[in-house]
């Protein structure tokens, strides 16, 4: 039962992300697709992205026991660029303290399997959907900085202002996440 409000949770999230760069979007809002159907270009021909290329925006929700992120990712630069596929990212407490967490992928042996890279033409998007539990250390705010890592130095640092944070259900257990392959927003 918990997994199956998990996954209705990312799904509402998702979509909640799509619609905030959609609206933000002053182009066309690109069809939902799965992650496999991302189109692509000769790999070695596209550069990675970097931190200067993207634009975010964030969303989140949740309960006590399981809190959704949402990170839209959006190319504002000219030219195509990709991303390395599932996200790699980490939680920092007030930007400057790492949080212990452990990260898990959902399903890695999915149906279609994710792309290794996913490539972003200008003013298109993407989606990081991510799903954070057992959180057992003090703090005072629900600010936190999500660390996306692009490529070996280039990295995104995006603020979070959360209202929930995740209930300690274990503490001999470490705070986990996970991360879903990017998405196309509907």
């Amino acid at each position: 039962m918990k997994s199956i409000f998990a996954i209705a949770l990312v799904i509402v999230l998702c979509t909640a992300c799509s619609q905030a760069a959609t609206s933000a979007a002053t182009t066309t809002p690109v069809p939902s697709q799965p992650a496999a159907n991302f189109p692509t270009l000769a790999p070695e021909t596209v550069p990675l992205c970097q931190a200067a290329d993207l634009e975010t925006s964030t969303n989140s929700s949740g309960a006590s026991d399981l809190v959704a992120l949402g990170v839209t990712l959006t190319n504002i630069s000219k030219s195509t660029c990709k991303l390395t596929n599932p996200p790699q990212a980490i939680l920092l407490s007030d930007g400057s303290q790492t949080m212990h967490l452990d990260v898990h992928k959902i399903d890695p042996k999915q149906t279609p399997p994710a792309p290794e890279f996913v490539q972003l033409a200008p003013a298109s998007s993407v989606i990081a959907s991510m799903l954070w539990q057992n959180f057992c250390q003090e703090t005072k705010t629900g600010d936190f900085v999500l660390r996306l890592d692009l490529s070996g130095d280039q990295f995104l640092n995006v603020s979070l202002k959360l209202p929930v944070i995740p209930d300690c259900l274990d503490k001999n257990q470490p705070s986990s996440m996970i991360v879903t392959p990017y998405s196309i927003p509907p």
